[in-house]
């Protein structure tokens, strides 16, 4: 619908005011929130588009008037924007993207899937939003530490993170942007070490693409980026599904295999389908 109107925007010259002023129409257009105050709360239930709630309701739609009849017809379509997804993530196949029901179930998941060891840890910070918390300090009862760094001024010390690193660490555990202070954590840079180390890295994202809108997947080497998918109207995949959201989980492809399935479904009659 938007598709031709941006690409026309974008031809229609360089006077960055101009350019200002067409993403305020678009936004007024796309937000109906913005009739009613200004919202500032989108890291935590962002408002839908109308483009976003036109598609829910095309996709209800069409499962009340066919039931199971259409069931490979929304089956494409998911694929279609895993696909996307993939490419706003940097992600080197959509099979490295996973849909789950939010940030929170998808951080429990790569919790659950891991085949922990008595002995093992986990590095995270202090003040964490909870989501990413409780799925690793439930890990306790498998005799797996977590350890967390201190936030000192709002501010975490990426060398303190690595410095809590050792031969049992299987994973390090961190938001991208810290949900109470901002801060914004160097992902690169604690990516690339821990690779080095063979560490994973997980974390949540869901404030940061917000804050950096040019970027794509920010964590070098082993990854998972658990982010809650909120509707933007401008160049962003969105799928949004009742007020906890949705989430899209990056998965990296050389780490699938070490995992095992923390839910496990099929359908006979479909196929196999979960």
């Amino acid at each position: 619908m938007a598709r031709g109107r941006r690409r026309g925007r974008r031809t229609g010259g360089g006077d960055p005011m101009i350019r200002v002023l067409d993403l305020l129409r678009l936004r007024d257009e796309q937000f109906p929130v913005t009739r009613e105050c200004v919202y500032l709360s989108h890291a935590s239930v962002g408002p839908l588009t109308r483009r976003a709630t036109a598609r829910m309701a095309e996709m209800a739609g069409n499962t009340s008037r066919s039931g199971e009849r259409l069931w490979q017809e929304r089956m494409d379509e998911a694929e279609r924007v895993r696909g996307l997804a993939a490419r706003l993530l940097g992600a080197r196949a959509p099979h490295e993207v996973a849909f789950v029901e939010n940030t929170s179930t998808a951080l429990s998941m790569v919790a659950e899937g891991l085949d922990w060891r008595p002995g093992d840890n986990v590095v995270g910070a202090t003040l964490e939003f909870p989501s990413n918390v409780y799925p690793w300090m439930g890990l306790a009862a498998r005799g797996v530490e977590y350890r967390q760094a201190e936030e000192r001024d709002g501010r975490i010390d990426p060398e303190e993170l690595l410095s809590l690193i050792d031969g049992r660490t299987r994973m390090l555990v961190l938001s991208w942007v810290q949900y109470a202070s901002g801060f914004r954590s160097d992902l690169a840079r604690l990516g690339k070490a821990c690779r080095e180390r063979g560490v994973l890295l997980t974390g949540g994202g869901r404030p940061a693409l917000r804050l950096r809108p040019g970027d794509r997947s920010p964590a070098a080497g082993p990854r998972r980026l658990a982010f809650h998918a909120r509707p933007l109207p401008v160049d962003r995949i969105r799928p949004h599904l009742e007020r906890g959201g949705a989430a899209l989980r990056e998965r990296h492809a050389q780490r699938l295999r070490d995992r095992r399935p923390g839910r496990i479904a099929g359908d006979p009659a479909g196929g196999g389908r979960r």
